[in-house]
This record gives C-alpha cells, sequence and structure tokens, in this order.
C-alpha cells in the first residue's frame, strides 16, 4: 500500500481528484451574486443560510484539493529523485506551493462573508464589503493562480522530459519541435482554465 501511494500512478490519481475537487470547489465558491448586482440583491443572497452553506461546502472541497494537489507535488518529487534538474525542480516545487496557497487563500477570502454572517448570528456586512471579497476573491483564483499554474504546468513538463521520469517504457526521445509544441500545448490549456470570466447574468 504505501509503495502505490508514492507510484506514479498514484499521482495520476492525485491529480484526476485534484482537477475534480477544484472546479467542483471554484464553482460552488462562485455562485455569490455578480459583483455589479444591486446592494438588496448581494445582502439577500447572503442572508439565505442555503447560500452560505454552498459557499462553506466550496470552501471544504478546495481544501481537499490542495491536499491532492500537494500529494501530486510530493509523488513526482520522490520520482525525479537524484536524478532532478535542480533549476526546473526549484521551480516545479516553488510554483506547486505557491498554486496551493493561492488557491487557498483565494477560496478563504470568497467563502469568508458566509462564514462571519454564520459566527455573528446572521448579521450581514455592508453590500460593499460583500462585493469587495468577492473581487479579491475573483481576481487571486481567476487572475493570479492562472499565471502561477502556466509556470508549475511548464516546469512539471521540462523537468518530466529531462529527467524522463514522466515518459511510458519505451518511448523514443523527443526533438525539441514537439518538446516545444508539448510546452504551448500544456500552457494553452493552463491558461484555458481561466475563460470563465468572473462577470455572471445579472439576478433578478
Amino acid at each position: 500500500m504505501t509503495r502505490w501511494i508514492r507510484s506514479i500512478e498514484a499521482a495520476a490519481v492525485a491529480g484526476l481528484a485534484f482537477a475534480i475537487l477544484s472546479v467542483t470547489g471554484l464553482t460552488l465558491l462562485t455562485l455569490s451574486p455578480d459583483p455589479s448586482a444591486t446592494e438588496a440583491e448581494i445582502v439577500s443572497w447572503y442572508g439565505d443560510a442555503a447560500h452560505r452553506g454552498s459557499m462553506t461546502i466550496g470552501l471544504s472541497v478546495s481544501i481537499m484539493a490542495a491536499i491532492s494537489f500537494l500529494w501530486f507535488v510530493a509523488v513526482i518529487r520522490r520520482r525525479v529523485g537524484e536524478r532532478e534538474d535542480r533549476f526546473f525542480a526549484t521551480v516545479f516545487l516553488g510554483s506547486g506551493i505557491l498554486v496551493t496557497a493561492v488557491m487557498l487563500v483565494g477560496a478563504a477570502v470568497l467563502a469568508s462573508p458566509a462564514l462571519t454572517i454564520d459566527l455573528a448570528d446572521g448579521r450581514v456586512p455592508d453590500a460593499a464589503v460583500l462585493s469587495g471579497l468577492s473581487g479579491l476573491g475573483a481576481t487571486l483564483l481567476l487572475v493570479v493562480l492562472l499565471g502561477v499554474q502556466a509556470v508549475f504546468v511548464a516546469s512539471t513538463s521540462t523537468l518530466g522530459l529531462r529527467t524522463t521520469t514522466l515518459r511510458l517504457a519505451n518511448t523514443a526521445t523527443s526533438s525539441p519541435r514537439p518538446r516545444a509544441c508539448r510546452h504551448a500545448s500544456m500552457m494553452a490549456v493552463s491558461i484555458s482554465w481561466g475563460v470563465p470570466s468572473w462577470r455572471r447574468p445579472r439576478r433578478s
């Protein structure tokens, strides 16, 4: 069991779990009203206990996603071992830690109004404060996080190609041109995660 937890298959499972959990958590956390909504709409939405509960669940799911991501990083780090390129390994580990930190902070900022209201016995803060927290959380998750993810994807693919630790058996060495195409495609996938905009239809 211990050997499997440290295997490349475990990294694949952790990566898949992170993808599912992070999307689920982000979806739940971004159900709040659009920042351009009226004060009455914002206050009314946060005054609903069911809405606040969905954001609390979204924060919990995001925490589980962060744990899965750290598991993925740990398995890859162990697999690379002594063959690691110190430069790219440092960028890989650093960007992985930043991805986790930004994701957790962003999720906590988005969920903080719901938790604060529950702790304050249902007293809803000013709509401007709620809208500001939503905007800050959206900036962290949909702008800052994407940039760090792009660095992580690039460093992970480079590290895997340089050390062959992520390559399937009997795979020929990649030429520079296909290698560059892989980097470009991974960067494009990472950037595409930010296509969903923070702007949503206003609730009536």
